[in-house]
């Protein structure tokens, strides 16, 4: 049995070093191999010199996957899950926030239960200021509204998955990709159990305000056709507004065409100009998924 973990890797210079040791130290006493899948998306710093190091060095089987530029976290987990080679495959930070432990539990449910097909993990108790857990709690509130498939609060990416679940996710190619999504579509018995974030090791996180809401917008966008109801239902409200600002006018004697004319007017305006630009923001997704560009582009592959 082969187990891999997929490590995304941006600017993490000062953490690849510990969880390589960390990985060791809980993997290698294991009655199964295990691979490092490093991927190295677009960092600024030194992140492919030390995993070129570890390569060298050897005493555990790593590959290192160098993008040609930041492509993004969606982007490093496909290339990961493309070339492992794992009959299980854990998706992991390279922070270590999220323990090598809970992987290994993790792996032990999905070898214990053969009905089980992947195990996700989640925060127990966030390490995070009150306002973002506020906005994350809304976001999987509307998302589970308009969604097809349902999103379960908190969970991460922090899972291990059969490699039957891994060849399904693989073969869903659209370019801007949302994996919280994707593993909710395809399926599969999942577990969900809590563990407890680590601080992070060294540097920063990668995760801006701004960043979370555009995944967030990328998330309903990419899985829910809802919104492009929304300026039908705005229609039908700006027309029953128009017909009561009419009703009332005539029933006060105070009708003046040109003022109900310009209200229609901008009012209509606005719906039409609203729903213009809600559909022009699918038209862009589909532009983007028919160019069919790839997810990634390498500029290197090395493993030892």
């Amino acid at each position: 049995m082969i187990f891999s973990l997929i490590i995304p890797c941006y600017n993490e210079e000062g953490n690849i070093r510990p969880m390589f040791d960390e990985v060791r130290r809980v993997f290698d006493s294991g009655d199964f191999e295990y691979e490092l899948i490093f991927v190295n998306d677009g960092s600024s710093d030194a992140t492919a010199k030390e995993i070129k190091k570890l390569i060298k060095e050897g005493g555990a089987k790593v590959v290192m996957l160098d993008f040609s530029r930041n492509f993004g976290k969606e982007a490093a987990i496909f290339a990961g899950l493309e070339h492992c080679k794992g009959d299980f495959a854990a998706i992991i930070d390279g922070d270590l926030q999220q323990p090598p432990e809970v992987a290994l539990k993790m792996l032990e449910i999905l070898r214990e239960k053969p009905d089980c097909d992947c195990v996700c993990a989640y925060q127990e108790k966030r390490i995070e200021k009150s306002f973002t857990s506020f906005l994350k709690r809304g976001f999987y509130k509307i998302i589970n509204n308009l969604a097809e498939v349902n999103f379960v609060s908190d969970a991460s990416d922090f899972r291990v998955m059969r490699r039957n679940m891994v060849d399904a996710i693989l073969s869903m190619h659209e370019c801007v990709r949302f994996s919280k999504g994707i593993f909710a579509w395809v399926g599969f018995h999942t577990e969900f159990i809590p563990y407890k974030a680590r601080e992070r090791n060294a540097g920063q996180t990668k995760w801006s305000m701004r960043s979370l809401f555009r995944y967030a917008f990328d998330g309903i966008v990419s899985f829910s056709a809802s919104i492009l109801k929304i300026p039908g239902w705005l229609s039908l409200m700006s027309f029953i507004a128009a017909i009561v600002f009419l009703i009332v006018r005539l029933c006060r004697g105070d009708f003046n065409e040109v003022s109900v004319a310009i209200f229609v007017t901008l009012l209509m305006s606005g719906v039409v100009l609203f729903g213009v630009s809600i559909a022009c923001v699918y038209l862009n997704r589909s532009y983007s998924e028919s160019k069919r560009r790839p997810i990634y582009i390498l500029r290197e592959k090395d493993k030892n």
